[in-house]
C-alpha cells in the first residue's frame, strides 16, 4: 500500500506538537511517540508511522474506556488518520472509531460497534451496521464485501444420503415411541463403525427424543447453561471421530487474553467465554457463547461482538502459523435457536459473514428442521478439521525451522521480538464501571 504522506512526519512532528502539548493529552501516547522514536534507525519508516498511529488510536480507546472523559486525540494525528483512511480500510474503521470515542458522554451502543472497528472488523451478522458501514467504506467497496458472503454459505449437501434417508423416515411418524423403534432398528448394522456419520445422527436423535420429556417440563427454559447443556451433546457427538473436543462451559481463554497492564503485572483484559474448541495439539479452533432465551437485544449485541472478537483473534493467531489465507467459524446461541458464521480476512480487515441458523430441538414440532442445523454443522465440522491441519502443519515447518537455529542458519528475515505488529490485535476495552466489556 502506498502512502502519500512522508512516513517520518508522523513522528517528527506529531512528537514535537505533543511535548509541548496540553496535559489534556494522555502521557501514554506522548510515551509511545518517545519509545519510537528511539528505535526509529531500525525499522522501516512507512511501517513504524502506521504503527505508531494504530497505537495511538488503541491507547487513546484504552484512556477513554477507562472513564478518562478529559483525553483527547492528539489532532496532529489526526490529520495523518484521515489521510491513511483514504488509502486504508483499517484506519477508516478507526477513524470512524476516535470520532465516536471524541464524543462526550459515550453511549454504550457506541461502545460495542466501536470494539469491533478498533478490532478492525466488519460485521456483516447485524443487519442494522449496514448503513453504518455504508458511510465509512462505502457503498461500493461494501457491495464488493457483502458479495464474498455468498462464497461461505455451506452451498452443497454435508448429509450422506443414508443420513437423509433415515431424517426423512424420522419426520413421518407420529409418536417418540415409534420413532425411538425406528432408530434401534436402523442403529444394529452402524455398531461396528460407529465412527461413520449415520451412526453420529442416530445417537443424536435418540438423545433429543429421550430429552424431550424433561425439557417440555415448567421452568426448564430459564437459563444460559440449559442452552449449553443441551447443545453440546449434539455438537460432541458430531465431532465424536475427530482429535477435537469441547472445553467446557466458562473456561479462561489463555491465549487470547493475557494481556498484561502496561502499568503493573496483572491480567486487566481477562474474560470468561462458554466454550472454545480444541484440536489434539491444543490449538485454539472456535470460540461459542450461549445466553437464556428472552434477553434483551443489548445483551445480545454485545455476545455477538464479544464472540466475533474472541474468533478474529483465533483467525489472527492462526494465520501466523498458516502463512495463508484461512477461515475461523463461530457459534453464537440464545435459548435453543443460533447461528453459525465464518471469520476471514479481507484486504487489511476481517469479516463476520453470516453462515446458517441453527436449532436445537426440544419438542417434536421443532424437530422438522432439524435436518438443516445437522448439515451446518457437519459444515461446520469439515472447516474444523481443514483448519486444525493447516495449523499444525504450521506449527511443524515452524519447529522444523527453529530446532537448529542455534547452530544452522536456516531461517530468513527473522524479525526482531520486540516490534509488534498492530495486525495482531484485536481490542478488549479494560474493565471498568462505566463501560463493560
Amino acid at each position: 500500500m502506498e502512502y502519500k504522506l512522508a512516513e517520518y512526519e508522523l513522528e517528527k512532528n506529531a512528537l514535537d506538537a505533543l511535548r509541548s502539548a496540553s496535559t489534556r493529552v494522555s502521557s501514554n501516547v506522548i510515551t509511545l511517540f518517545e519509545t519510537n522514536s528511539n528505535k526509529r534507525k531500525s525499522y522501516n519508516m512507512e511501517e513504524m508511522s502506521t504503527s505508531l498511529l494504530s497505537q495511538v488510536v488503541l491507547q487513546f480507546a484504552h484512556d477513554r474506556f477507562c472513564g478518562n472523559d478529559e483525553v483527547v486525540f492528539p489532532p496532529e494525528c489526526m490529520l495523518f488518520l484521515e489521510e491513511y483512511a483514504k488509502e486504508s480500510l483499517k484506519f477508516r474503521l478507526f477513524l470512524h472509531a476516535v470520532k465516536k470515542l471524541s464524543k462526550s458522554p459515550l453511549r454504550d451502543e457506541d461502545a460495542q460497534h466501536i470494539k469491533l472497528c478498533l478490532s478492525r472488523i466488519v460485521n456483516l451478522l447485524n443487519k442494522e451496521y449496514i448503513d453504518i458501514y455504508k458511510n465509512i467504506l462505502g457503498e461500493h467497496l461494501l457491495k464488493e464485501i457483502t458479495s464474498i458472503a455468498k462464497e461461505h454459505r455451506p452451498v452443497k449437501n454435508y448429509l450422506d444420503d443414508t443420513t437423509k434417508c433415515i431424517l426423512e423416515k424420522i419426520n413421518k411418524l407420529p409418536t417418540i415411541y415409534d420413532m425411538l423403534l425406528l432408530l434401534n432398528n436402523e442403529k444394529g448394522p452402524y455398531l461396528v463403525n460407529r465412527s461413520c456419520q449415520t451412526y453420529q445422527v442416530i445417537v443424536i436423535l435418540e438423545y433429543l427424543l429421550n430429552s424431550f420429556e424433561i425439557w417440555s417440563k415448567p421452568d426448564s427454559n430459564t437459563s444460559e447453561l440449559t442452552s449449553f447443556r443441551r447443545f453440546i451433546p449434539i455438537l460432541e457427538l458430531v465431532l465424536a471421530d475427530t482429535d477435537i473436543l469441547v472445553k467446557e462451559h466458562m473456561q479462561w481463554n489463555e491465549e487470547l487474553y493475557q494481556r498484561k497492564n502496561a502499568d503493573s503485572n496483572s491480567y486487566t483484559f481477562g474474560e470468561k467465554i462458554d466454550f472454545i474448541l480444541k484440536d489434539g495439539d491444543n490449538n485454539e479452533l472456535n470460540t461459542g457463547e450461549f445466553k437464556k432465551k428472552n434477553v434483551s437485544k443489548p445483551i445480545k449485541v454485545t455476545q455477538q461482538i464479544k464472540n466475533i472478537r474472541d474468533n478474529a483473534a483465533i483467525l489472527i493467531e492462526s494465520k501466523k502459523l498458516t502463512k495463508n489465507d484461512i477461515a475461523v467459524n463461530g457459534i453464537d446461541y440464545i435459548g435453543n435457536t443460533g447461528y453459525l458464521y465464518e471469520i476471514v480476512n479481507f484486504k487489511d480487515v476481517i469479516i463476520a459473514l453470516p453462515v446458517s441458523k441453527l436449532n436445537t430441538p426440544h419438542n417434536l414440532a421443532t424437530l422438522n428442521h432439524f435436518g438443516d442445523t445437522l448439515n451446518s454443522l457437519y459444515y461446520l465440522k469439515s472447516k474444523l478439521v481443514e483448519l486444525s491441519n493447516k495449523v499444525k502443519m504450521g506449527k511443524a515447518k515452524e519447529l522444523f525451522n527453529y530446532d537448529l537455529i542455534d547452530v544452522f542458519d536456516t531461517v530468513d528475515d527473522v524479525k526482531d521480538d520486540d516490534v509488534e505488529n498492530e495486525e495482531t490485535n484485536v481490542f478488549y476495552a479494560p474493565k471498568s464501571k462505566k463501560i463493560e466489556v
